[in-house]
C-alpha cells in the first residue's frame, strides 16, 4: 500500500481529461490522484520521487540478473511494486509481481531477462508520461 492517506474524493478538482494524461504509459493518473487525496501538488511530489527511486530499483534488478541473485531480485521487485501502486502504473506493477514470483524456488533467469526487458519498455513510457505531467503548468 502506498504510504498516503486519502483525505477526500470530494477534494479532487482536475480537468475532465486528467485520466487521459497518462496516455499509453500504463499510468492511471486519475487513480493516482485519488490515492493522493486529490492533491495535485502531492501527486507531483510522488511523481518526482518515482523518477528519483526507479533507476536505483531497476539497477538492483539488473544486478540481480547479472549475479543470479534471487534474494536481490525478490527484494527489488517487491520494492518496485510499492512504487507502482502509488502511481497506479498497473502494467509495471504486474511485471514486477512476475519478477518477484520468478525469484521463488528455482529462478528461470532467461525468463527474468525477458521480463526485465519488458519492464524497461513499460517504465520508459511511464517516465516519459510523468516527466510530461511534471512539466505541465499547475
Amino acid at each position: 500500500m502506498c504510504p498516503i492517506r486519502v483525505l477526500s474524493m470530494n477534494a479532487i478538482q482536475e480537468p475532465d481529461d486528467f485520466r487521459n494524461r497518462g496516455g499509453d504509459s500504463g499510468i492511471d493518473l486519475q487513480a493516482a490522484l485519488a490515492m493522493a487525496g486529490g492533491d495535485v501538488a502531492l501527486l507531483r511530489d510522488l511523481a518526482g520521487a518515482f523518477l528519483d527511486e526507479v533507476p536505483r530499483l531497476i539497477g538492483s534488478l539488473r544486478r540481480a540478473l547479472e549475479e543470479h541473485d534471487s534474494a536481490l531480485l525478490r527484494s527489488a521487485a517487491h520494492q518496485l511494486q510499492g512504487v507502482m501502486r502509488c502511481l497506479h502504473i498497473e502494467r509495471a506493477l504486474h511485471q514486477s509481481q512476475s519478477l518477484e514470483q520468478h525469484a521463488e524456488g528455482t529462478t528461470d533467469w532467461p525468463a527474468v531477462e525477458k521480463l526485465l526487458a519488458e519492464l524497461d519498455e513499460t517504465l520508459e513510457a511511464a517516465v516519459g508520461a510523468l516527466k510530461k505531467f511534471l512539466n505541465e503548468p499547475s
